[in-house]
C-alpha cells in the first residue's frame, strides 16, 4: 500500500522476515523495495535453523505455504510476534500457536504508525485512494476495494477513534 517505509519506522517493533518469505517477493518492484529495506537495516533476515523450529516448520508445511510455515515456526520459538495479512488458515495456525497477544495483522502495524506519528490516518487514506485507482476494473477489484475498507475500518477501531470523515 506503498506505507511499508512508515510503518518500519516504528519504534516499538524491529521486524524480521525468514528467507522462505524473501524467495516467495518474486514482484520486480516489490522486491526491490524489500532489498532496499533489507541494505538499510529497516529489515532484519533470518532463517529456520534450531531443530525445534524446523519440526515446528515441517509440521506446518502440511497445511501452509512455505513462508507463513516458516515465519510462524520461527516466532513460536524465539517468542516473536507474528505479523500477517492473511486470514484463514494462517491465521488460526497462528493464533493456535503464538497466541493472540503476539498475533499482530496488518491494520496492528498501521495503527502502531499512526500512534507513533509515524504517518496519519489521511497517509492511509491517501495510500489506499492510490492503490485503489491503479486497480484493474473486475469483481476481483470490487474485493480487494472491500478488503481495503475493512483495513481502515480496523485501524479506526484500534485507535479508538469512532466517526472519521473522509
Amino acid at each position: 500500500m506503498g506505507c511499508l517505509a512508515r510503518v518500519l519506522e516504528v519504534g516499538a517493533f524491529r521486524f524480521w522476515i525468514v528467507e522462505n518469505v524473501r524467495e516467495e517477493v518474486t514482484d520486480p518492484g516489490q522486491r526491490a523495495i524489500l532489498e532496499e529495506q533489507l541494505q538499510g537495516g529497516a529489515i532484519h533476515q533470518t532463517r529456520v535453523y534450531d531443530i525445534e523450529e524446523l519440526e515446528t516448520y515441517v509440521e506446518l508445511r502440511t497445511v501452509l505455504a512455505d513462508g507463513e510455515a516458516a515465519s510462524i515456526a520461527a516466532a513460536v520459538h524465539r517468542g516473536w510476534a507474528f505479523a500477517t495479512y492473511e486470514k484463514g488458515r494462517t491465521e488460526r495456525e497462528a493464533l493456535r500457536r503464538v497466541g493472540p497477544s503476539r498475533y499482530l495483522r496488518t491494520p496492528h502495524l498501521l495503527a502502531a504508525a499512526i500512534k507513533e506519528g509515524c504517518m496519519t490516518l489521511e497517509d492511509l487514506d491517501t495510500a489506499l485512494t492510490t492503490l485503489s485507482s491503479v486497480l484493474p476494473k473486475g469483481e476481483r477489484t470490487l474485493h480487494r476495494l472491500a478488503h481495503f475498507e475493512t483495513m481502515r475500518n480496523e485501524v479506526q477501531q484500534i485507535l479508538g477513534i469512532t466517526e472519521q470523515a473522509r
